[in-house]
Protein backbone atom coordinates (compact mmCIF):
# COMPACT_ATOMS: atom_id res chain seq x y z
CA UNK A 1 0.00 0.00 0.00
CA UNK A 2 1.11 3.61 -0.90
CA UNK A 3 0.34 6.22 0.95
CA UNK A 4 0.82 10.09 0.67
CA UNK A 5 0.46 13.15 3.36
CA UNK A 6 1.15 16.64 2.71
CA UNK A 7 2.06 17.40 6.61
CA UNK A 8 4.87 15.68 8.67
CA UNK A 9 1.95 15.56 11.60
CA UNK A 10 0.11 13.45 9.25
CA UNK A 11 1.97 10.57 9.53
CA UNK A 12 1.60 10.40 13.37
CA UNK A 13 -2.18 9.31 12.93
CA UNK A 14 -1.84 7.45 9.66
CA UNK A 15 1.11 5.00 12.39
CA UNK A 16 -1.82 5.32 15.30
CA UNK A 17 -4.20 3.78 12.49
CA UNK A 18 -1.86 1.28 11.41
CA UNK A 19 -2.34 2.70 7.64
CA UNK A 20 1.42 2.40 7.22
CA UNK A 21 4.06 0.48 8.78
CA UNK A 22 7.32 1.71 7.88
CA UNK A 23 7.86 5.47 6.31
CA UNK A 24 10.94 7.88 5.74
CA UNK A 25 10.56 10.07 8.55
CA UNK A 26 13.03 12.81 10.54
CA UNK A 27 14.62 11.39 13.64
CA UNK A 28 13.46 13.76 15.90
CA UNK A 29 10.06 13.65 14.98
CA UNK A 30 9.89 10.08 15.41
CA UNK A 31 11.56 10.69 18.56
CA UNK A 32 8.81 12.86 19.94
CA UNK A 33 5.86 10.50 18.56
CA UNK A 34 7.80 7.93 20.44
CA UNK A 35 7.87 9.97 23.80
CA UNK A 36 4.41 10.83 23.46
CA UNK A 37 3.47 7.14 23.73
CA UNK A 38 3.50 6.09 19.94
CA UNK A 39 4.77 2.32 19.78
CA UNK A 40 7.48 3.73 16.82
CA UNK A 41 11.84 3.00 16.22
CA UNK A 42 13.96 4.43 14.37
CA UNK A 43 16.10 2.18 11.80
CA UNK A 44 18.76 3.60 9.71
CA UNK A 45 20.46 1.28 6.37
CA UNK A 46 24.01 0.06 7.13
CA UNK A 47 24.91 1.49 3.75
CA UNK A 48 24.10 4.77 6.28
CA UNK A 49 21.69 7.55 6.39
CA UNK A 50 21.12 11.01 4.65
CA UNK A 51 22.38 14.06 6.23
CA UNK A 52 20.11 17.43 6.85
CA UNK A 53 22.03 20.35 6.58
CA UNK A 54 19.70 22.78 9.71
CA UNK A 55 21.02 26.22 9.27
CA UNK A 56 19.55 29.87 11.00
CA UNK A 57 19.50 32.78 9.36
CA UNK A 58 18.75 36.53 9.68
CA UNK A 59 16.99 37.43 6.78
CA UNK A 60 18.06 40.75 4.71
CA UNK A 61 16.16 44.04 6.62
CA UNK A 62 14.96 41.37 9.36
CA UNK A 63 12.60 43.86 11.74
CA UNK A 64 15.14 42.88 15.14
CA UNK A 65 18.19 41.62 13.82
CA UNK A 66 19.67 42.20 17.41
CA UNK A 67 17.43 40.02 18.71
CA UNK A 68 17.85 37.19 16.60
CA UNK A 69 21.42 37.27 16.67
CA UNK A 70 20.62 35.99 20.44
CA UNK A 71 18.72 34.06 19.70
CA UNK A 72 20.98 32.27 17.42
CA UNK A 73 23.84 32.47 20.27
CA UNK A 74 21.14 30.93 22.27
CA UNK A 75 20.89 28.00 20.22
CA UNK A 76 24.76 27.83 20.01
CA UNK A 77 25.25 27.87 23.64
CA UNK A 78 26.90 24.61 24.85
CA UNK A 79 24.07 23.38 27.02
CA UNK A 80 21.48 24.36 23.95
CA UNK A 81 23.74 21.82 21.91
CA UNK A 82 24.38 19.23 24.94
CA UNK A 83 20.40 19.08 24.57
CA UNK A 84 19.86 18.54 20.68
CA UNK A 85 20.54 14.72 21.29
CA UNK A 86 19.27 14.37 24.28
CA UNK A 87 15.65 16.00 23.81
CA UNK A 88 15.70 16.29 20.09
CA UNK A 89 17.41 13.20 18.52
CA UNK A 90 19.60 15.53 16.58
CA UNK A 91 23.53 15.99 16.54
CA UNK A 92 24.74 19.42 17.90
CA UNK A 93 26.66 21.66 15.70
CA UNK A 94 30.49 21.50 16.07
CA UNK A 95 33.56 24.25 15.50
CA UNK A 96 35.06 24.17 11.99
CA UNK A 97 37.96 22.47 11.85
CA UNK A 98 41.04 25.32 11.27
Amino acid sequence: MVAYYSQADQLISMFERKEVALAPWYPDRAAAAADAGLKIATVYPKEGAIGIKVTLVIPKGAQNPEAALKYIDAVLAPKSKAALPKRCMQAPSTPRPS
